[in-house]
């Protein structure tokens, strides 16, 4: 499926490599930035004026946002999608948001022609670079399966995942595994350190180790030195999810001990002032209580 240019709204740290592999797959991408515009015609994509712009050009556009107000904002402003929102022109929305929120999103599009699925992206900024991770896609079975050369395009690893939210769910689940996976790297490089462990064969053994991870290799030695920015992913993001994530789990009552503990490493960062760098600096709460601080140049 060819459908012409492809909008994007949202290029930070996940969109603009999502744009990136839309080029490089061949489609042309219309997208708007509030800021910094620059990065968009620089990667070969027009810079749109308005998400208004985006919508009158483009059949399928995808939102990749920080949050509800954010993604409202984008879709009901004065010039936003919803002006030239029409009968068969597709919403793509990647950003981790509660399924309600969605829902009512969608449930307003509705009513203009306009369909909206519910996507995500499983993946570190990095990753999406290389087009490895996954892509979670729910709602339309027959839209979702259209749109799978564009959706492939961006990643090739593409799960469709039935009834529109559930793409939000199993991200959410996702960001279980990724928020305990990084406080237990954090934890463990303090004590390996506090065992006199010299700090590059601590690294390397353990990211070869049977205990290896993707996040223990992408942030492992940025633990070490200090390296908080740029951020890849934010601690007030990150936390973001965990609250949607013992949200969920309070309602359907499945515990998540692993999750609340792990939950507590992230306020503790946030309160001291890290809310904006990246979520390896998790490692600066654990290592100092441990007495192994970050070493830094």
């Amino acid at each position: 499926m060819k459908p012409g240019p492809v909008g994007m709204v949202g290029v930070g740290n996940i969109g603009l490599p999502i744009l990136r592999n839309l080029l490089e797959g061949g489609y042309e991408v219309v997208a708007f930035r509030r800021t910094n515009r620059e990065c968009i015609v620089s990667a070969g994509a027009v810079a749109a004026e308005s998400c208004a712009e985006v919508s009158s050009r483009c059949e399928v556009i995808f939102t990749v946002l920080p949050g509800f107000d954010a993604l409202r904002s984008v879709v009901f402003a004065v010039n936003g999608l919803v002006k030239n929102a029409r009968e068969g022109q597709i919403l793509v929305e990647l950003s981790t948001l509660g399924i309600a929120d969605k829902v009512a999103i969608r449930d307003e599009l509705a009513s203009r022609g306009t369909v909206m699925l519910d996507g995500a992206i499983s993946a570190t900024p990095n990753m999406v670079v290389a087009k490895r991770g996954a892509m979670f896609v729910s709602g339309g079975e027959r839209e979702c399966h259209n749109l799978l050369p564009i959706l492939r395009a961006i990643l090739p690893s593409v799960y469709y995942m039935g009834g529109f939210g559930n793409a939000q769910r199993i991200k959410l689940c996702a960001n279980h595994l990724v928020s305990v996976n990084l406080s237990a790297a954090a934890e463990c490089l303090a004590l390996g350190r506090k065992l006199g462990i010299p700090s590059k064969n601590l690294v390397d053994a353990l990211v070869n180790s049977g205990g290896g991870s993707v996040q223990l290799t992408a942030r492992a030695q940025r633990m070490i030195d200090g390296e908080w920015s740029p951020a890849m992913g934010t601690n007030s993001g990150l936390k973001k999810d965990i609250d949607l994530i013992q949200e969920i789990a309070r309602e359907i009552q499945c515990p998540v001990p692993l999750l609340t503990a792990a939950a507590r490493m992230y306020g503790d960062a946030i309160e001291k002032g890290l809310g904006d760098a990246d979520v390896a600096s998790i490692y600066e709460v654990v290592s100092e209580r441990a007495g192994v601080p970050p070493r830094r140049s």
